[in-house]
């Protein structure tokens, strides 16, 4: 892990609220995820993708291709 990135990573509001989600649930769905926020979805994706990036959170697709992260 880059503790440099992961510092970039949550640092910004959106990102550590994702997580702090993440930490609370589990695992959570990307439809389930976008329900806490008033972002777009391509928003959401781009903000999870830097914490996979980070090795903060994984993602799986589970049935129908439904993403889910954990």
């Amino acid at each position: 892990m880059d503790l440099l990135k992961i510092s970039k990573a949550l640092a910004d509001a959106t990102r550590f609220k994702i997580l702090k989600i993440l930490m609370a649930k589990g695992e959570i769905s990307c439809s389930e995820l976008e329900g806490h926020f008033t972002l777009s979805q391509p928003t959401i994706s781009h903000h999870s993708k830097i914490l996979f990036d980070c090795g903060l959170i994984h993602a799986k697709k589970r049935m129908d291709n439904i993403r889910f992260y954990r």
